[in-house]
Formats: C-alpha cells, sequence, structure tokens
C-alpha cells in the first residue's frame, strides 16, 4: 500500500540531498569563476568578468540569504531536478540560475554560505588543494597567450599617441598610479603632443625598480602578423613594444616596488628620457627593454652626432672656374674620416664606428651647388669630445664648418648572474637617465632585425620574457 502524500512546507522545499549537491556545484562554479577573474585582471579587458561576478552576486544573495521566498525556491529544485535527468548541461544551468543579477559583491552573505558548505560535507579543501596546483602551470600559459595579444594590440596602434592612451587605460584599469608627462616638442609644435607614461602601486611613489622602454617607433607603420615561422611581425615588436607589453605584463606580479616608465623620442632625440629627470625619482634599479637576444648587457657604446655644412659659390657648370663647388671638399673630409685609424679603441667595446647617415647638396647636374652638407653619427668607445676633436680639426683644413646636436658618453652596465653577457653597440635611453644608482639593459630579439622591413620576434621568446622580467624583479628586490 502506497504511504500517503505530504505537502512540503515551504521552509523544506529544498531538501538535503539537493543542498548538499547544490553546494558542491555551487563551490565548483564559484571557484572557475574566480580562476577567471585572477586571470581576467592580467587581460586588456578585465571588465566584463568584472560584470559577470556582479551579476551573480544578487542570485547567489537570493540563493543563500535566509529570508529567500518559497516560489523562488521552487524554480529553483524544478531547475535542478531537470539537471538531474539530464535534460540541461550542468554548468549551462548553473549560469542560467545567475544570470539575470545585478547587485554589486559587496552584497553577497557570506554566512548562510559557509553554513550551507559545513552541511554539505564535501572535502572542500582537499579538492581546492590540487586545483591551487594546477592553477599555477595555467596561469602561466594564459600569460604566455597574454603577452602575445597585448604586443599585437601595441604594435597596431598607428601613432605613439595611441600607444600612450592604450597604456594608460590598461595600467589603470589594474589599479595602478599613472601619471602622464608631457615631453617638449623638437620643433616647438606643440600638436606633436609627446606623452611620457609613468606607473606606480598606490602608496609606492618611488618603487626600487623601474621596468623602462620607449613606445615611440620608427616608420614606416607595420601591423602586427603570425608567420607560419613562428614568429610575430610587425613595427614595434621588437623596438620596443613588445618587449613593453612584457614588462606590462610581469609587473602584475608586483604589490609594491616595482614601477613603470615608457618613454617617447628614444628614436630621434632621447627627449623623454630627458624630461623623465624632472619626475624626481631615486630608483636604485633602471631595468631598459630593449632588443638584446636574451642576453644582459655589461657595457653601451657612446654616441656622437654631428652635421658637417660646406659653403660654396654656385655657377653654371660648364663654368666651373667662376664659382666654387661646396660638394667636392666634403666628399674628400668624409673621405679622410672614414678611412682614419686611429679613433679610440676600448678592451671591452671595441673599435670607434662611423656611419655617414645623410648627404645633402645642390640643385641641379648642370649647377655647381653652393651648399652641401652631410650627417654622421659615431659609436664611441671613449669620451665623445676625443673623437669631436678629430672632426673639428679636419673639417678646418676643408672650411668645414661642424655642428655637434647629441652625444653621450660609453655606460658600464649591472648585470646579473646566470644570464649571458655581451657589449651592446647601439644607442639607448641610459646616459640621458639621471635618476638611478644601476642601470640593466635586457630584451629578446634581435637587434638586427628592429628598424627593417620584416622586424620580428620568435613567439617562444616573447612567452617567455614577462617571466624573465619577473625573476630579474624579484632577484633585485632580494638583493
Amino acid at each position: 500500500m502506497k504511504a500517503p502524500s505530504v505537502q512540503a512546507s515551504p521552509s523544506k522545499v529544498a531538501t538535503p540531498n539537493f543542498r548538499a549537491k547544490y553546494i558542491k556545484a555551487y563551490i565548483l562554479f564559484l571557484l572557475i569563476l574566480s580562476l577567471l577573474f585572477y586571470f581576467e585582471y592580467f587581460h586588456e579587458r578585465p571588465q566584463p568578468i568584472r560584470k559577470s561576478l556582479c551579476r551573480i552576486s544578487e542570485e547567489v544573495n537570493r540563493l543563500y540569504s535566509c529570508n529567500v521566498d518559497c516560489g523562488n525556491k521552487r524554480q529553483q529544485l524544478t531547475m535542478w531536478d531537470k539537471v538531474q535527468a539530464g535534460e540541461h548541461n550542468y554548468f549551462q544551468s548553473l549560469r542560467r540560475i545567475f544570470s539575470n543579477s545585478i547587485k554589486p559583491l559587496s552584497d553577497f552573505q557570506f554566512k548562510p554560505f559557509i553554513r550551507n558548505v559545513s552541511i554539505a560535507e564535501w572535502k572542500f579543501f582537499d579538492w581546492f588543494s590540487q586545483l591551487y596546483t594546477r592553477s599555477g602551470k595555467s596561469a602561466l600559459l594564459n600569460r604566455d597567450s597574454q603577452v602575445v595579444s597585448l604586443t599585437r594590440s601595441l604594435v597596431d596602434k598607428s601613432s605613439c599617441s595611441e600607444a600612450v592612451g592604450f597604456v594608460r587605460d590598461w595600467l589603470k584599469a589594474r589599479d595602478w598610479n599613472v601619471s602622464l608627462q608631457l615631453v617638449p616638442s623638437r620643433n616647438g609644435d606643440d600638436k606633436e603632443n609627446r606623452m611620457n607614461v609613468f606607473a606606480t602601486r598606490f602608496g609606492d611613489p618611488n618603487p626600487s625598480v623601474v621596468f623602462c622602454s620607449h613606445l615611440d617607433t620608427v616608420p614606416p607603420f607595420i601591423p602586427s602578423s603570425i608567420g607560419e615561422d613562428g614568429f610575430l611581425y610587425g613595427r614595434g615588436v621588437c623596438d620596443a613594444r613588445g618587449l613593453v607589453a612584457s614588462m606590462l605584463v610581469a609587473a602584475q606580479n608586483f604589490s609594491k616596488g616595482v614601477g613603470l616608465l615608457f618613454v617617447t623620442g628614444e628614436e630621434t632625440d632621447h627627449a623623454g628620457m630627458i624630461e623623465a629627470n624632472k619626475l624626481g625619482l631615486d630608483t636604485k634599479y633602471l631595468v631598459v627593454g630593449e632588443p638584446t637576444e636574451n642576453k644582459m648587457a655589461v657595457a653601451q657604446a657612446g654616441v656622437l652626432k654631428m652635421k658637417l655644412i660646406s659653403q660654396g659659390v654656385s655657377c653654371h657648370s660648364a663654368y666651373p672656374e667662376r664659382g666654387k663647388s661646396a660638394t667636392v671638399p666634403l666628399i674628400k673630409l668624409l673621405s679622410e674620416l672614414l678611412e682614419f685609424k686611429d679613433y679610440p679603441k676600448d678592451p671591452e667595446l671595441g673599435e670607434t664606428i662611423l656611419n655617414v647617415g645623410v648627404i645633402g647638396g645642390g640643385i641641379a647636374s648642370n649647377v655647381v651647388p653652393d651648399e652641401a652638407s652631410a650627417d654622421i653619427m659615431f659609436r664611441v668607445v671613449s669620451e665623445p669630445e676625443v673623437v669631436e676633436r678629430i672632426v673639428t680639426k679636419r673639417a678646418k683644413h676643408y672650411s668645414i664648418t661642424t655642428k655637434t646636436y647629441s652625444k653621450n658618453c660609453p655606460v658600464r652596465l649591472y648585470h646579473l648572474e646566470g644570464f649571458p653577457t655581451f657589449v651592446a653597440k647601439y644607442n639607448t635611453d641610459i646616459p640621458y637617465a639621471k635618476f638611478y644608482h644601476k642601470a640593466l639593459l635586457f630584451g629578446a630579439c634581435s637587434i638586427l632585425d628592429a628598424h627593417t622591413s620584416q622586424e620580428r620576434i620568435s613567439l617562444d621568446d616573447l612567452r617567455k620574457l614577462p617571466e624573465n622580467y619577473i625573476h630579474i624583479a624579484k632577484t633585485l628586490l632580494d638583493s
């Protein structure tokens, strides 16, 4: 004989069996959302997952508060019955349950939730311990994919000002204290609107370690693309927006002690770094990102940039005796400078290197030119004034005027054990920075790929670079 059915009271619609199973499922669901939130916190657009967590909070509040109305419980129990019957996907059903709420996370009522967890009699902490161990590997994989995505977002900004705005917004979304510093224009035109980006954690205005690189690139703009050879291509992937992205990702692992400085003008006049000296920092370690092939530089060559100006008298080329060519003495001087053998040498830095970069003069082939000029650049291994005097002395012999518009001395750099080392022949912003005690130069990819039409960085190197920067910062902070 079948026992008579008993109408369940509103307070007992949700059976203990249902409650235990539901709590187990919900804890799993909540942990997955928490992990997603942790990962998305380092993603360039964290808002969607934050909104999702806020949307579930009201439903969580309603499900676990003591004053839940009977109708809602019946509705939830009906949904759970369908889950048990296999009519709905497990997590899809849970997602539907939580999909329409909008209350902030601050309204989450934890006490009823904790009480229900204890009722569930589930070995929660054992499971969470295993999940935590696995999540470390998942976080690393997420960081790998994130740095590639972030690099492409930066590279695809066609102007430096767009890149500056992107970095500013990205950092502010992750609770960094961000300030923009106006960099004086090279030609006095304020429309150029160059900006430095400086970011610190709140309450840590003068960090011990500052990651630094530059957001400006050489023309032309080349959008990002991934090749079948395992390389990421585009203007700036190597020099140096890929390194900026890696520093951004790495810095998220530090709540204090690490700051970020991204300057403009490195490719032209170093005005960004010169202006950064006015920030009033006293940084113990400046970690500069440039292409170094995963090696750490022990020294960097200096630079001397000069303009040679030759004056003449123009005339018809059929009667050259009536004028004076400006190009002939300039050519002779350049030949003499290129063949000169007694420039300074250094046992570590090597030899002085001369490049004749730009030559100009004349208006037509049938006119003797009355003016000619050349822009030359030395990679110096001694004080630049030594080479400057050599050039000036020989220029006077040809009645050529010289103008020096940039120079700096070689720099000896700090390096960490465990990294291969090299000497950087190229110039960086380091000599123009006056606010650090020790400087390090480190990055991925090759300087030989920078400034080319096929500028590239290995995806493997790019994915590993944030971990290298994290290791460097931790080592410096512990020293």
